[in-house]
C-alpha cells in the first residue's frame, strides 16, 4: 500500500479539504469527508481509502477532491486511512461509469463494482482488542456480567494477538455471541475495535483432472478389487461415471458427491488412471489447436473493408457496422485493424459474446500478436483475472479480448474497440447495472476519440437501421473466404408424416443426413434451445404439473439424477414416482431438451461419439476442452443449446440440424422473431466451412413464419424489411426507447397498490411519452418475489430518462420502508 502510519497519523489536522467518494454498494450519490489538506493534495481520483459508515468502516473510492479549505471544525466525518495513493481505476473509467450509471438509472459504486475485477478491493477486518479498562476488570466484577461478556475477556486477556470476530466465534462455540455484544462491550469502554486491511495474497488456483484413457481406465478398474481397496475402487468407480457427465473435473466435484474422494487423486494419477490438466494460462490457449496461418492474401471485400476502417484509425470517432455473413472473414479484418492500431502505440478492446467464444478467438490473438494480449471474464479464476486486469492496466499497447464487463478494461490509451455478434443478448446484463456493453462500446469510444467495429451476420434491428440512416457507416461482406457457398437450408414441416418417423423427435430426413455424415467420417451439430430432459413432466391422469413453489414456473425434468429443477431459481427436488395429486404413475416428460436428445441419439448411433454442450455439462475451463475434442475430431456429434451457434469455426463439421426452431417464437416479447432469426442464421453458419461443403436442415410446426423462411435463404434485408414495418406500427425501437419498470415484492397485495398508485403519478408525462400497465410480469413471481412492471416508450432518450429518474426518486422516498424493490430495465432486450 502506499499509505505509511506517519501519513495516516496526521489525517486529522486541519486545515481540510473535503473529499467526495462512492461505495462498492447500490448507494445513491457520492458521501463526503475530510481530510487534513496536504495529504488531500497527495490523493487522487481513484484511490481506494477506508472510511467510517453508520457504524463500521469500509472501502470506498475517491471521484472528487475539492480545492476549497475548511479552517475550523466540522460536522463532516474523517477519512481513517489512505489504503494506497496510486489511483486503482483510471479518470476515463471513473467518467464512464458515472455515464452509464445515470443512463441505466443504477448507483455509481455498483457500476464501479462491475468494472472491478474481485480481489482488487482491500477487504477490511475487524479486529478485537482488550482495553486497559477491560484488562482491570477483575474476576469479581466479571461474576455481574453476562457470561459471554466475562467469558470473551478471558479469552482477550490471554490472547497474544488481537482476535476477529470469526475468530472469537470459533473459540466459543458454548457462547452465543453477536456483533452486538461485542458493540456493547465496546460502548462500555471493555474492548477497542481496529480496522485493518490484511495483505492480499494470490489466490491459488483450482486443478483439474480427466480419464488418462477410456480403456485403460476401465482395465484398471476391473484389476482393482472392493474387497482389498473398497474405497480406492469407489473413487474409481465414481471417476468414471462423472466423466461421462462432465469432460474435466475437479477435487471438488469429486468431494461433493464421495467426501474425501480427493486422497486418491496423486495415487490415481501415478497409474495413469487419470491425468492432471495444468491450470489454464492467461490465455486458454492450451485447450485448442489454434495452428491457424495468417491468411495471405485479403479477399477484395475484405481489403475495402479495411482500407474504409483504416482511415479514421488515427483518432476519428465513428461507429462501422460490418454486415458480413457468416464465415466472410470478418475476423481477419478485425486482427489487420487491430495491427494498425497496436503500431501507433494505442490499445484495442476485443469483445466477444460468451466464454465458449474466447479460446477460439484467443488462440488467433495469440498467433498475431504473441505476448501483448490479455483475457477478460467471469469464467477465470480469481488470481488469473485479476492478473489479467492489471496486465490491460500496463502502458505497453496490447490487445484485450474479453466478455461483456471487460467493455470496462482499464485501457490506458483506446484506439479502437471491437463488438464482435454484436447482436448477441449475452452483452445485455440481467441484473442491476443492467447495462448493454454494445451500447457501452460505443459510448466509450465516443469519448475516447476512436473507431468502433461492430460485427455480425445478423445485426441488431436498431443497429442496422442506424446504418440505414447514416448513423453508423454500413461495411457489407457478402460472401464467404475462398467464395465458399453458404450451406442450403432445408425446412422440414414436423407436422407431416408422424407415423411414418423412426424417431419421435427427429425427422427421417435429419436421420438419413446423419447417418451420412457417420460414414464419411464427418462432424454434426444438433441444435435444441433447451436444456434438461423435458421441458416439464405432466400426470396423464388428471394433468398435474409440477411447478416451482418459488416462482411461477413448471420445473424442468433432468433425466440425470432422475431430478426436477427450476432454471430460475435452482430450487431442485427429486423427480416423483407417484402423482401427489392422485397417486398415479403415469407422470410422462412434456417438451424436448439436450439430454432427451442426447438419449434418443445414443439409441439411434450407438457406434457414434457424442458430446453435449449445455450449462450443465461445461463448467469453467470444461468448454475449452470440449471445443479441442471437437477440433481434433474425437466427438462426431455434438449436441447443444445457444452455445453452439456462437461463431465456432470448424471445417469438419457439414450437418448441421435444428431439432425445433419454434420454441423462441411462442414467447411474449416483440423480438421473438428476431432472435429466431439471429439463431437459425448463426447456428447455419457453423456448416459448410469447409471443402465438404455443408447442409443444414430445420425441423419446424411454423414453416410458413417469416423469420424461418428469410433464414433458410439467408436473407438478412428480406427479414428485416419485413420486421421493421411490425416494429413501426407498434412503437417498438427502433423507433421508441423503451424502459422497463419493476416493482417486486413478497407481498403481494403491497405490490400491486404500490405498482398502481406508480402508474397514477406517471400519468403527468410529457406528450411523447406513452404508458402500458401495469400487469403481472410474464414470469409473475419469481424467487418468491411477485412481479408487476409498467412499460414506458419515449422518442429521446433523455427525455424518458429525465422523467423516468423523477418517478423513480419519489417512489423510493415514499415505498422505501414496505419492503418493495423497484428496478428498471433501459433498453430491454427481454420483456420477461
Amino acid at each position: 500500500m502506499g499509505s505509511t502510519s506517519q501519513v495516516n497519523s496526521d489525517l486529522n489536522r486541519a486545515p481540510f479539504l473535503e473529499v467526495d467518494v462512492v461505495f462498492l454498494r447500490p448507494l445513491e450519490g457520492v458521501f463526503t469527508y475530510v481530510v487534513s489538506a496536504p495529504i488531500g493534495r497527495l490523493l487522487k481520483q481513484g484511490c481506494p481509502v477506508l472510511v467510517p459508515l453508520s457504524r463500521v468502516f469500509t472501502v470506498a473510492y475517491v471521484v472528487h477532491i475539492s480545492d476549497r479549505q475548511i479552517q475550523g471544525p466540522t460536522a463532516l466525518k474523517t477519512i481513517k486511512e489512505i489504503l494506497d495513493f496510486e489511483p486503482v481505476i483510471n479518470h476515463e473509467l471513473l467518467e464512464l461509469t458515472k455515464k452509464v450509471a445515470h443512463y441505466y438509472h443504477s448507483q455509481w459504486g455498483w457500476v464501479l463494482k462491475n468494472a472491478l475485477p474481485p480481489g482488487i478491493t482491500p477487504q477490511e477486518v475487524k479486529q478485537i482488542v482488550v482495553t486497559t479498562k477491560g484488562r482491570e476488570v477483575t474476576l469479581t466484577e466479571m461474576k455481574g456480567k453476562e457470561g459471554a461478556v466475562a467469558n470473551i475477556l478471558r479469552l482477550l486477556k490471554g490472547a497474544r494477538k488481537p482476535h476477529s470476530y470469526t475468530d472469537l466465534v470459533r473459540a466459543m462455540k458454548k457462547d452465543h455471541i453477536s456483533l452486538s455484544i461485542i458493540k456493547s462491550m465496546e460502548k462500555n469502554g471493555l474492548v477497542e475495535l481496529i480496522y485493518t486491511i490484511p495483505e492480499q495474497k494470490e489466490k491459488r488456483t483450482q486443478g483439474f483432472y480427466r480419464l488418462a484413457d477410456v480403456e485403460i481406465s476401465q482395465q484398471l478398474l476391473a484389476n482393482t478389487s472392493p474387497q482389498k481397496a473398497p474405497k480406492k475402487a469407489a473413487v474409481m468407480e465414481l471417476i468414471m461415471k462423472l466423466s461421462q457427465e462432465l469432460t474435466l473435473f475437479s477435487a471438488r466435484d469429486l468431494n461433493n458427491r464421495l467426501p474425501v474422494a480427493s486422497r486418491y487423486l496423486q495415487v490415481l494419477v501415478k497409474e495413469n488412471f487419470i491425468s492432471p490438466v495444468s491450470q489454464v494460462d492467461e490465455t486458454a490457449q492450451c485447450f485448442i489447436n489454434h495452428n491457424k496461418k495468417e491468411i495471405a492474401r485479403l479477399m477484395p471485400q475484405q481489403q475495402v473493408a479495411l482500407e474504409v476502417i483504416e482511415r479514421t484509425l488515427p483518432g476519428e470517432f465513428m461507429v462501422f457496422l460490418l454486415h458480413g455473413v457468416t464465415g466472410s472473414g470478418k475476423t481477419e479484418v478485425y486482427l489487420r485493424c487491430a495491427e494498425k492500431v497496436l503500431a501507433q502505440g494505442k490499445d484495442v478492446l476485443l469483445l466477444v459474446p460468451e466464454i465458449g467464444l474466447t479460446p477460439a478467438m484467443i488462440a488467433l490473438i495469440k498467433n498475431r500478436f504473441k505476448d501483448r494480449t490479455a483475457l477478460l471474464h467471469s469464467g477465470l479464476e480469481k488470481g488469473e483475472r485479476l492478473k489479467q486486469w492489471r496486465r490491460a492496466r500496463e502502458d505497453s499497447p496490447k490487445v484485450v479480448l474479453g466478455t461483456r464487463s471487460a467493455v470496462f478494461a482499464p485501457l490506458k490509451k483506446p484506439g479502437l474497440i471491437i463488438v464482435d455478434e454484436e447482436h448477441d443478448s449475452s452483452f445485455k446484463q440481467n441484473n442491476a447495472p443492467m447495462y448493454n456493453a454494445r451500447d457501452v462500446a460505443v459510448l466509450r469510444g465516443y469519448y475516447n476519440s476512436c473507431p468502433v467495429i461492430l460485427g455480425s451476420a445478423t445485426p441488431a434491428m436498431e443497429s442496422y437501421y442506424n446504418a440505414h440512416w447514416k448513423k453508423y457507416k454500413s461495411i457489407t461482406m457478402s460472401d464467404r473466404v475462398d467464395q465458399l457457398p453458404l450451406p442450403p437450408v432445408h425446412i422440414i414441416d414436423m407436422r407431416k408424416k408422424r407415423k411414418e418417423r423412426r424417431s419421435a423427435i427427429i425427422s427421417n430426413e435429419l436421420l438419413h443426413e446423419i447417418e451420412h455424415c457417420l460414414r464419411a467420417k464427418e462432424q454434426v451439430i444438433l441444435f435444441i434451445p433447451r436444456r434438461g430432459f423435458s421441458n416439464f413432466i405432466m400426470c396423464h391422469a388428471c394433468g398435474y404439473i409440477p411447478h416451482c413453489d418459488q416462482c411461477s414456473v413448471s420445473l424442468t425434468y433432468h433425466r440425470l439424477g432422475e431430478r426436477l429443477k427450476c432454471h430460475y431459481c435452482d430450487q431442485t427436488i427429486p423427480k416423483f414416482k407417484h402423482c401427489p395429486e392422485c397417486d398415479s404413475d403415469e407422470l410422462r416428460g412434456i417438451g424436448l431438451g439436450t439430454q432427451s436428445v442426447e438419449l434418443e441419439i445414443k439409441e439411434l448411433f450407438p457406434q457414434a461419439q457424442v458430446a453435449r454442450l449445455d450449462t450443465d455439462t461445461t463448467r469453467g475451463k470444461q468448454i475449452y476442452i470440449l471445443l479441442r475434442d471437437l477440433a481434433q475430431g474425437k466427438i462426431d456429434i455434438l449436441i447443444g443449446t445457444q452455445m453452439v451457434t456462437k461463431g465456432h469455426d470448424f471445417k469438419n463439421i457439414t450437418l448441421v440440424g435444428v431439432i425445433s426452431a419454434d420454441t423462441s417464437l411462442y414467447l411474449p416479447d416483440f423480438r421473438a422473431a428476431e432472435r429466431t432469426f439471429q439463431m437459425l442464421t448463426q447456428v447455419a453458419g457453423r456448416t459448410g466451412r469447409g471443402k465438404r461443403g455443408g447442409k443444414v436442415i430445420v425441423q419446424t410446426h411454423n414453416p410458413d413464419h417469416h423469420c424461418i423462411i428469410y433464414a433458410a435463404q439467408h436473407d438478412y434485408k428480406l427479414f428485416y424489411d419485413k420486421e421493421i414495418k411490425f416494429r413501426k406500427s407498434f412503437h417498438f425501437p427502433p423507433f421508441r426507447r423503451i424502459a422497463n419498470i419493476m416493482i417486486s415484492g413478497t407481498n403481494q397485495g403491497r405490490v400491486i397498490k404500490a405498482v398502481k398508485t406508480l402508474r397514477n403519478t406517471l400519468n403527468e408525462h410529457p406528450p411523447e411519452i406513452e404508458l402500458l400497465g401495469p400487469a403481472p410480469a410474464p414470469i409473475a413471481r419469481l424467487k418468491n418475489r411477485y412481479r408487476w412492471q409498467i412499460i414506458v416508450k419515449g422518442v429521446q432518450s433523455k427525455v424518458l430518462g429525465d422523467f423516468i429518474s423523477q418517478k423513480i426518486t419519489w417512489f423510493s422516498k415514499n415505498f422505501k420502508k414496505q419492503g418493495l424493490h423497484i428496478s428498471v430495465d433501459i433498453d430491454p432486450l427481454s420483456m420477461l
